[in-house]
């Protein structure tokens, strides 16, 4: 079974990870995650994960990585995901870090049949 890439773009606000993003979809047929895209569609869907989200954003806080990686995992089990995606990430170094592990260990996970848990 052939591998999907997994891209990570990293970089500050502005540096263009979004429209390289863009056009990797465009040429590759990836599927672009940007964590403030997913934060939206969750609390726009009125998930579980997307309710805790919106609360912390209405406080003013900044969304831990629990609940971030509950709303990847979610979005990492739909089907269009199969022939890659791109992540796009700009927190500090630390957190980008350990979203590139989860989100290698998502991959591995539904490469070997396994569904992220609910």
């Amino acid at each position: 079974m052939p591998v999907a890439p997994v891209l990570i773009l990293l970089g500050p606000p502005g540096a263009g990870k979004g429209t390289q993003a863009r056009m990797l979809e465009e040429d590759f047929g990836l599927v672009q995650l940007s964590t403030g895209d997913l934060l939206r569609a969750a609390v726009a869907a009125g998930t579980e994960a997307g309710r805790k989200a919106k609360a912390v954003m209405e406080a003013g806080q900044l969304v831990s990585d629990d609940i971030v990686l509950a709303i990847l995992k979610d979005r990492m089990a739909a089907p269009d995901v199969a022939s890659g995606i791109i992540r796009h990430l700009r927190r500090g170094v630390s957190r980008p870090v350990q979203a590139a592990r989860e989100s290698r260990g998502l991959r591995q996970m539904r490469r070997h049949g396994v569904q992220a848990p609910g």
